[in-house]
Parts: C-alpha cells; structure tokens; sequence
C-alpha cells in the first residue's frame, strides 16, 4: 500500500545543506535552467529578522553542488518580505517585496540576474503608503503567472498590524499586471471583506483556460474549500463560483484550508489539504474541481493509521509531471499543536496519484531520524526528477535543506491500492479465498453481507488489516460496513463498500 524511500531506491539522490546556518534561512521558488542547473532563492524569514545579507541566490546542479551565488541587501528601511523568480525568453528575473521597517509602506524592485551570475541593479517598479500599519504574508513564495504573450501577474494579502490578540483585523489583496518589461501596468485593490475570506490565508490565483481571466481561491471564513472568485483581466470580480462537495465527504471536516495550484497540462485546479473525521485522525487529503458536475472530488492520501497534517500556507505542495502524474507533499506524524520538537516526530510525505484521483502509490522519507523536516516547495523537474525544498531541524537549530529524488524512485514499487475518501478499503477486489479490510479505526466492527441481506460475518476491528477467511462464500457480490458504536446513536455506519469473489 506504501513504500518508505530506502537508499536502494534512491540512486543519484542527494542533500544539499548550503553553509547558511547562523541564520534562520529557508527558501523561496526553485527554477531549472535550459543547462539542467537550478537556481533557488533563499532568505530569513524569522519574525521579520533581517540577517546579515537580506537574501541569497545559489545555483547548483544535478549532482546538488553549489556552482554560483550571489548576496542580496536592501535598504535598511525597508524589510525583505519575499523574493522570487522566473525565466522569461531565457532571462532570469529577481522580483523583491520589501515591507517598510514600520510597515506604513510597501514596495516592489525587480532585477535582472545576468548570465555571469551578477546582477543589474534593482529599480522600483511599484509602491504604495497603508493608511495604517500592514503587514503580508511571511513568505508568499508565488512567482508570476506568465501568459504567453510575457505578461506577468503578482498578488499579495496585507493584513493590519496589531498586537497578537487585538481584533479585529483588516485585510486586502493587492493584484499586479506587469508587462513583458516587468512595467506594472495595472494595479487592483481588494478588501478582503468584497472576498469574505480570512485574510491571513494564501490567496492562489491562476489563468483560465484561455488566459483571459483569472480563478481566485481563498481561505473563506465558513468553508474554505469550495469556493472561487472568477476575475477579469483589470482584476474586478465577474462572479462567484461555489462547488458542492461529493456526498462521501458527510463525516469529515477540513483542518487547514486547501493550497491550490493548476496543472499546466490541462489546466483543473486541484488542491491538498488537511482533513479529520470525527472517528478517526487527521489525514491529508487532495481535491480536484470538477467543472464538468461542479463537485469537489477528494482522494485520500494516507492510509497510515498514524496522524498525517499537512503544513498549509508557505509554498507549493503539488506538483505534476510532464507524462500526466501528480505529486503531492505532507508531513507525517506532525502534531500540529505541539512547539517541541521532543514531543513529535516530522517526517516528509510524498503520495503520487493521477488526474482522475487515482492514487499510484505514497511514500515516507526522512534523511536522518536526528532531523525533523519541514519541506514546503515541491517540484517536478524536466526529466521527472522530484527536488523538494525547506528547512530541517536539528537541536532546536533549523537549516535550509534541498533534496533531489531520481524519477526511477518513484517507479516499479508495490503499487498502492487506487481508492476515493475512504475511510477503510477492502481488497484484492476481485478476490478469492481471502478477503481483506485496510482502516485506520480502532475499535470498530465489520459486518458482511450477501446480496440477500444475510450476514455472513462479524468482527471487531484491532488491527490495520483484518484479513477474513472467505472459501466458504459462494461466488458473488458482498456488501461489507464498517461501524462504531456511539454513546448517544448507538452503532453508526460510518464506512460501506462492495466486494466481489
């Protein structure tokens, strides 16, 4: 059903930890050369601390060895928020938001990184005053969207500064249209209230189909998961799409609001959050939009009994591959309430799954048991290599970390059983002599039925697969159902499914 990464399966892999650990570094947006080198931009991100140089630039290639770098520093006025990068006709551009050092200002410079690994000087290419002090996003870590005449688009979310505690909050969006030149050409506020989301969540926006209108996803305060704000090229709402969520979704909740991304191949949005259900733990969980009936489609990505969080809000957790396949990225075993990390393991995740939500197979991976991981960018590399990036932590220290997995690690390993949201799965399906029911519940009972309504069998649930003695069932079809005895309602169904001998 899953695999751990294991050094067999990980040759030509590689950590690279680059020598930045007086400060608390961790990384922006990852880029690939036409070369096959890549180019990362990295900063500190810690409470707005400033670090000796604002940020950094490294280039390293296939083998993880640093080729180039290049320090950054800004004007000691100004904070750096966010720096990220993008490749426009083989031009390498730095963009920079800088947050004023008493958050009453906002500005945006934007360089170009030369082949010799220099840099032009920065100019400024917007700014604007707040009225009141504001603050953004810690890391947004959204490089522009480029449409295919080199028109770039760049958002941010801004939200009061206030002592923690003090309510309310005020919050807007700021969208950018910049032309091939990197000249903003128009320039859009929107309070988060005309959104109605919470104002401290990510917003992701991508392109329609045809690049004349952009999808906007947002944290909503009542259901973060189902909305979108369909805007048109000068950034005014034009509607308001809601998506009804499939029926399997009656026992579970979202934990964190999903993270969305478009795939360049077919343009579906599809997200990757954090769910739980009532009588089980927290799992996470990949949706697709479906504007064929208007649902939200879910996979369940873990079948781990084990609690698996996903750290929602810093960068990409998905990412897709040139041949169609989709990967996304968690954390397991990560107790999202506890600060220390003695008391809990942080382990990555990595599931893979097609377009149509059929899961392919899911993998854990950790470097070394001394660190814990905190990854938050995910990318597929031209020749389906997977390079995630973030930082690990080790005694209390934390350090940026990029580690590249060869695509032949995620191929010709047991195959995981393909499945929707479920809560217990059995198979094989079609099977034979033996039935078998994976779940992550405790302390639940299975009941099997034949096609009559007879009951066939009964047991209660100790394990993370009950394999059940069928060679005296006849041939045919079975209904199996899996339910939790409630104080209150008695025994409640909370999972059903056929199985065929």
């Amino acid at each position: 059903m899953s695999s751990v990464l294991m050094s067999q399966d990980l040759e030509h892999s590689w950590c690279l930890f680059p020598d930045y650990s007086d400060d608390v570094l961790t990384f922006a947006n990852l880029i690939e050369t036409d070369d096959g080198n890549y180019i990362v931009s990295m900063y500190n991100y810690h409470n707005y601390c400033k670090s000796k140089e604002d940020a950094t630039i490294i280039e390293f290639n296939s083998d993880g060895v640093i080729i180039n770098e290049i320090d950054i520093d800004i004007d000691d006025d100004y904070i750096l928020n966010d720096i990220v990068l993008d490749v426009w006709n083989d031009t390498v551009n730095v963009f920079m938001h800088c947050i004023g050092a008493d958050r009453n200002c906002v500005k945006m410079l934007h360089s170009h990184l030369l082949s010799d690994f220099t840099m032009t000087e920065f100019r400024e290419i917007w700014s604007a005053d707040f009225k009141e002090p504001m603050t953004a996003n810690i890391i947004s870590c959204k490089p522009p969207l480029i449409d295919a005449n080199g028109f770039r688009t760049i958002s941010y979310t801004y939200s009061s500064w206030v002592i923690p505690g003090g309510y309310p909050y005020y919050g807007k969006v700021i969208f950018l249209k910049l032309d091939p030149n990197c000249n903003v050409i128009v320039e859009k506020w929107i309070d988060c209230e005309e959104l109605n989301y919470d104002h401290l969540s990510t917003v992701c926006y991508t392109f329609n189909e045809d690049s004349t209108q952009y999808n906007v996803m947002c944290g909503l305060n009542d259901n973060p998961w189902h909305c979108q704000y369909v805007l048109d090229e000068s950034f005014n709402i034009i509607d308001t799409v809601l998506y009804e969520r499939e029926s399997e979704m009656n026992y579970w909740g979202f934990f964190k609001p999903a993270l969305y991304s478009q795939n360049p191949n077919d343009g579906v949005i599809y997200g990757i959050c954090s769910l739980g259900h009532p009588e089980a733990k927290h799992e996470i969980s990949v949706v697709k939009l479906d504007k064929t009936d208007m649902k939200v489609k879910f996979l369940q990505c873990t079948d781990t009994p084990d609690d698996i969080y996903n750290q929602i809000g810093l960068g990409n957790y998905l990412c897709y591959s040139q041949n169609g396949d989709i990967y996304g990225m968690g954390m397991y075993d990560f107790d999202d309430f506890s600060q220390d990390p003695i008391n809990y393991e942080c382990k990555l995740y990595i599931v893979k799954f097609d377009e149509n939500l059929n899961k392919l197979n899911e993998w854990y991976y950790e470097i070394e048991e001394k660190y814990l991981h905190y990854f938050d960018h995910i990318y597929c590399t031209e020749s389906d290599d997977i390079i995630v990036t973030g930082v690990v932590s080790k005694d209390y220290q934390l350090f940026p970390c990029i580690v590249k997995f060869p695509a032949s690690a995620f191929v010709n390993i047991e195959e995981a059983h393909a499945h929707g949201l479920k809560l217990a799965v059995a198979y094989p399906n079609p099977g034979g002599d033996v039935m078998n029911i994976r779940t992550g519940l405790r302390n639940a009972t299975l009941s099997v039925y034949d096609m009559q309504g007879r009951k066939v069998h009964e047991q209660e649930i100790t394990d993370d697969v009950t394999s059940i003695d069928a060679s005296k069932w006849n041939s045919g079809t079975y209904i199996w159902k899996l339910g939790i005895r409630n104080e209150e309602l008695g025994m409640k169904c909370v999972e059903t499914g056929k199985w065929v001998k």
